[in-house]
């Protein structure tokens, strides 16, 4: 079934930033349950020192979760049933990712995102939980376990984009991965993305896998289009591996397209675009500009 819309796009707080400038006892909820394939919940939290998270509820006991620091000291403790509590750090461009079935709560001082990615339809003790599995993979992914990166301590990496900039005579552009495909179910991948002037991400799409875009440096204009008419190839959910791997189409010269009404959407630091699957979607820019991306699993 094709997505109610080709992307949703929610513009930074007035001034720059989150909606949140003020500590609060809860969350801004940005995207909420049904917005955007395969997301249950994409919320910003501004929690002052010592201050906690309230428990995860129902809805969020069996999601796999991310999180995304922006300020301050934060942790996100670890709560296993019957075992010892543990906390990652969560200060500014760090992550943390916790899987499946393990509690957990955010410690301040800290801002920062949270997305919650919707449990799979298998039972519990299905081995297709992991939704981001190979078909036919074999050895079988790990099983999931929490994981933590700091972006300031990995080591930057060309892109999937990076050879049409450098072939421009733009320079390439470059990432830093924090999670890649087998290591969070749902998740393909999670790094953050450094574009200068003159290294745009050409236009592409993703058959079965939603991709979250959130600014953190300059300003940039992710342009979204229509969705390809129906039986355009989304895809057999069985395919959804290769969903992550981007598909970029070169435009033929000359050639007949149908007409689709493009979207150009301004990010800067604290807006966040979700483009939805089958979305053809690219990014240019002017200034020098860093961006998260996270690719993950839109099928059931």
């Amino acid at each position: 079934m094709a997505p109610p819309r080709p992307f949703v796009h929610r513009p930074a707080a007035p001034g720059g930033g989150g909606l949140l400038q003020e500590p609060s006892a809860g969350p801004a909820v940005w995207v909420g349950p049904g917005e955007v394939p395969g997301l249950l919940r994409l919320a910003e939290w501004h929690l002052e020192a010592g201050a906690v998270s309230a428990p995860l509820p129902p809805e969020a006991a069996r999601a796999s979760s991310v999180c995304w620091g922006l300020a301050g000291a934060g942790r996100v403790r670890l709560l296993p049933r019957g075992g010892a509590a543990s906390e990652l750090p969560l200060g500014p461009g760090c992550s943390a990712a916790v899987p499946p079935g393990l509690p957990y709560e955010l410690v301040g001082p800290c801002r920062c995102w949270e997305v919650w990615l919707c449990p799979p339809e298998a039972s519990e003790n299905d081995a297709s939980c992991a939704p981001c599995a190979a078909p036919g993979t074999s050895p079988p992914l790990a099983p999931p376990r929490a994981l933590a990166a700091d972006d300031a301590m990995l080591a930057p990496q060309p892109t999937a984009h990076s050879a049409a900039a450098a072939a421009a005579g733009s320079g390439a552009s470059s990432k830093r991965v924090h999670l890649k495909y087998g290591q969070l179910p749902r998740v393909f991948q999670l790094s953050t993305a450094q574009l200068g002037p003159g290294q745009p991400v050409e236009r592409h799409l993703h058959p079965d896998a939603s991709e979250l875009y959130i600014g953190l440096l300059g300003r940039h204009h992710l342009c979204c289009e229509a969705p390809p008419a129906a039986g355009g190839g989304g895809g057999d959910a069985a395919a959804s591996a290769g969903a992550a791997e981007c598909q970029s189409e070169a435009r033929a010269a000359g050639a007949e397209e149908p007409a689709a009404v493009e979207h150009d959407l301004e990010m800067s630091p604290g807006s966040v675009a979700l483009v939805n699957p089958g979305t053809y979607h690219r990014v240019w820019l002017d200034e020098p500009s860093e961006l998260v991306m996270m690719l993950f699993s839109a099928g059931p």
